[in-house]
């Protein structure tokens, strides 16, 4: 067994030791994760080789299903409208957009762009993009310089909407960026210093990385530990504190500007299942709660976003 190395701060100062089952897909095949005792972040305990973690990346893994391959095509293209409509409100287009997202708000990654004043002439990269569904909303809104790299794609293609996604590191490219964004595919890295300064040296000056990604440092993983869902294992390799994301961008050449917490009901209907028991696939019914249980998990996710304690955030990260 190797020595404890936090691979967000660097510390050989291990606080805790946990035993965390696989749950989105049932196996219940159980990992250990160490806690770093300086920055309080979370990293598998040994790290799989690439045959053994792709196995827990099957074809149905949920980010390889194109927002157009679904069964329900009804139901499905109803959810497709009213996240289009929602997006547009959120840039001001959409009169319809703007009711949807008063009533009933998303904390996305759109509205993260839109937040953060990213133009739509500008180069974005979608690092880890699975089957493009974040790049296609960019491409409906507009957004026209866009591209996606995921190593885990069978090949290079194109989205439905046209956009590029390659398979690829973000060491293998040339290109210089102005954005680039990890869409909760950060947490899946075996080496994020790494690749955070190779982001760094990929972007133009001033330009902005924006990294979504589970934290521990959150009211949910008080409450659930280790049958919180966010830990995702094994595929989520590491669970960054707040503290330790602050260490990194600092050590990579990043100033951290912002902290967006932007946490979801689903994350603390599934732990509650965990708990018995129950996958996420499972989990996702609504069956098993009240609408009025269901109600009450999405004020508390609420409410923890609000305290600053949402199990999910944004890091807005810009270029030194």
């Amino acid at each position: 067994m190797s020595s404890f190395l936090c691979r967000t701060c660097g510390s050989n100062l291990k606080s805790n030791s946990y035993i965390v089952k696989e749950m989105m897909f049932l196996s219940k095949e159980e990992f250990g994760y160490d806690q770093c005792g300086a920055c309080e972040s979370i990293q598998i305990a040994e790290l799989l080789d690439h045959s053994s973690l792709s196995k827990h990346y099957p074809r149905d893994y949920y980010s390889f299903n194109p927002d157009s391959a679904r069964t329900n095509w009804v139901k499905d293209a109803l959810k497709n409208f009213v996240r289009t409509a929602r997006d547009r409100g959120v840039f001001g287009r959409s009169f319809i957009g703007q009711l949807i997202e008063r009533v009933k708000p998303e904390p996305s990654t759109v509205m993260l762009i839109h937040q953060v004043g990213v133009r739509k002439d500008q180069k974005i990269l979608d690092v880890g993009c699975g089957a493009g569904a974040l790049l296609n909303r960019l491409a409906r809104l507009g957004f026209g310089n866009i591209s996606g790299i995921d190593p885990f794609l069978r090949g290079d293609t194109v989205t439905s909407e046209g956009v590029q996604l390659r398979k690829r590191h973000l060491a293998e490219l040339e290109d210089q960026f102005d954005v680039i964004i990890f869409n909760h595919s950060f947490e899946h890295l075996p080496d994020p210093q790494s690749e955070l300064r190779t982001a760094r040296h990929k972007l133009r000056p001033n330009g902005l990385c924006l990294i979504q990604m589970p934290t521990p440092s959150s009211q949910a993983w008080d409450d659930y530990g280790t049958d919180w869902a966010q830990w995702d294992a094994p595929r989520h390799l590491t669970l960054m504190s707040r503290k330790g994301m602050s260490i990194l961008a600092a050590n990579c050449g990043f100033q951290l500007r912002r902290i967006i917490d932007i946490g979801q009901s689903w994350s603390l209907v599934a732990s509650e299942l965990y708990k018995s028991g129950v996958g996420l696939h499972d989990a996702q019914d609504v069956r098993h709660f009240s609408r009025s249980e269901l109600a009450a998990f999405r004020r508390k996710a609420i409410k923890a976003n609000e305290a600053g304690r949402g199990d999910s955030v944004s890091y807005v990260l810009v270029a030194q």
